[in-house]
């Protein structure tokens, strides 16, 4: 039975295989975060029973649901899974509440120390699950050139609406102090802004989430994207050759991820506006030659980019500037300086057509990223990896689909962030289980 196949019969998880998968998975290490700081109240608990108790909230879909649940049977169910694991034994006859998690909850996200210890280790093993699924391997295939799927990374933002509607400016209302007003394509809302970041292979379950945070403030999606970004890029090392992103990203955070972690970043270039039309956006690069013929005769063209591609033009009769020739990417080269930072330079191939000959020149991106882009829309390569990035789409709506009404189940973004990384640890733990029962 293909793939295929057996994707087609598997069905939404039940709670006993959560379960299963949320204590035979590697992700219940990061409780050891939970006993490492000895202030507070005296664990009754041991590490593992926040994280799977925060990762099951996000499945049975509200803490008030979940408490029923296990009160209901679900804690012993819980426990036998854990003795099964060979997990740290819990009291048996004290089932984990909401107040032992908002307890623990806040102690660690109110901290920032602890909070970035809690997401880098989150990250951390989720790379080595992501290694173990044969992505974002160093040697892995593909290459600066032509890029591979399994070593690309891609990401997206998603806005979490508050728990109330009510705004600060409504006196004596109750409202989420933490949320502002957030620009999107398709309009304003209000809420927080949260940016996932994942890695995925050519089969179902295959997708991990690889880290999450928070956007501060309206407008600086993408300078959190490229945050996380660096942080990933730091921890995988070279197995990452890659990232696609939506429309937050512009020339200079193209720049900035190129030179700051050497990826090559795919990502569609923005349209240019005049009045209410959509016109081809297009922007000269100059004059470029080469020789031709015994003698080294000097021959001239006018290269512009267009939608990010490379074009040899020329004046019509009437002014106007046509592509007579498309330039394909022959090359990509990496350099890495003294400081530390990376340079790209590509090797353009296009046709003359005074000469009816091929000819060969250097464009870096850096000089114009804006414009030149390493991997064009027109690319070869380009729909096969882009095609990658809507599926931080269903990402977003797979977590939105754990909340109750399309709301926040908690009040400020350092607990909604908590309520992220269950989300995540639930999706990767479930991924985990079901990668390997379909091998």
């Amino acid at each position: 039975m293909g793939y295929a196949d057996r994707f087609r019969r598997q069905r939404s998880a039940t709670v006993g295989e959560v379960v299963y998968s949320l204590t035979h998975s590697p992700y219940t290490a990061l409780g050891d975060l939970y006993l490492e700081d000895r202030l507070g109240r005296r664990r009754r608990h041991p590490g593992w029973v926040p994280v799977v108790y925060c990762a099951l909230a996000r499945h049975l879909g509200s803490y008030n649901r979940l408490d029923a649940e296990l009160a209901d049977g679900l804690w012993a169910q819980l426990l036998a899974a854990a003795d099964d694991a060979g997990l740290e034994p819990a009291p048996r006859s004290e089932p984990f509440r909401y107040y032992h998690h908002a307890y623990w909850r806040d102690l660690i996200m109110s901290d920032d120390t602890a909070r970035h210890h809690l997401l880098t280790r989150l990250t951390e093993i989720a790379l080595e699950q992501a290694r173990r699924q044969g992505l974002l391997l160093p040697h892995g295939p593909g290459s600066i050139t032509h890029p591979h799927r399994r070593r690309l990374i891609y990401g997206d933002g998603t806005i979490l609406r508050p728990r109330f509607r009510y705004r600060p400016d409504n006196t004596g209302a109750r409202n989420d102090p933490s949320a502002a007003t957030h620009t999107r394509h398709d309009g304003h809302i209000w809420g927080n802004n949260y940016v996932l970041i994942s890695a995925r292979g050519e089969h179902p379950y295959s997708r991990v989430v690889l880290a999450i945070g928070r956007v501060p403030e309206p407008g600086g999606e993408a300078a959190t994207a490229i945050e996380l970004i660096q942080h990933v890029h730091q921890l995988a090392g070279p197995g990452i050759v890659g990232v696609a992103y939506d429309g937050a990203f512009q020339g200079a955070h193209h720049d900035k991820i190129m030179r700051t972690t050497g990826l090559v970043v795919i990502n569609k270039p923005h349209v240019a506006v005049r009045g209410d039309e959509v016109v081809v956006k297009r922007h000269t690069l100059g004059t470029y030659t080469h020789t031709v013929g015994r003698h080294n005769q000097t021959c001239s063209h006018q290269l512009a980019a267009v939608n990010g591609r490379i074009a040899d033009i020329e004046i019509t009769e009437d002014g106007t500037p046509a592509v007579v020739a498309w330039a394909n990417r022959h090359q990509v080269k990496r350099a890495r300086r003294a400081d530390g930072t990376y340079r790209f330079n590509m090797v353009i191939r296009l046709t003359c057509r005074h000469h009816n000959c091929d000819w060969d020149t250097w464009l870096s991106p850096h000089d114009d990223p804006e414009h030149i882009r390493l991997l064009p829309p027109d690319d070869i390569d380009f729909d096969r990896l882009y095609a990658v990035r809507p599926d931080a789409e269903s990402l977003n709506a797979s977590f939105k689909a754990s909340l109750v009404a399309d709301r926040a189940p908690s009040i400020g973004w350092q607990r909604q962030l908590y309520d992220v990384a269950g989300f995540t640890i639930l999706h990767n733990a479930t991924n985990l289980h079901r990668q390997a029962s379909i091998r």
